[in-house]
């Protein structure tokens, strides 16, 4: 599964249907490079973000250092669980931040629900 944010795709693949699965770092279309840099947040919803400042650390898919749970995926993925909240950017575009949120995913896992902001810093 992808999903499309404003033209830019971010790879998915379901790992327990309803659970949780991973989101990758490289480019859906060939050629299939790094492209994508995530962030984890305490956040439990999207909307707790609001008129909060930013803390973030981002990490690709070369980035050196520990990454906790969220480092799990490996080096092509990240891990997440439905209901988790992190920043998502492009390497051509570091200054358009997704906040994204994966609300749901139906158990034959073809789709998935999710809600984003986009933050301009």
């Amino acid at each position: 599964m992808w999903l499309d944010l404003q033209g830019k795709k971010l790879s998915w693949s379901a790992s327990q249907a309803g659970k949780n699965g991973f989101m990758y770092y490289q480019m859906v279309d060939p050629p299939r490079t790094p492209y994508w840099e995530f962030s984890p947040l305490a956040a439990g919803k999207i909307d707790e973000l609001d008129g909060k400042p930013l803390q973030a650390r981002f990490y690709g898919m070369y980035s050196p250092g520990d990454r906790g749970d969220f480092g799990r995926g490996g080096l092509q993925s990240i891990y997440l669980s439905v209901g988790q909240v992190l920043l998502a950017r492009t390497v051509d575009e570091p200054n358009k931040v997704y906040a994204i949120q994966i609300v749901g995913q139906d158990e034959n896992q073809e789709r998935m629900s999710v809600r984003y902001a986009i933050i301009q810093r």
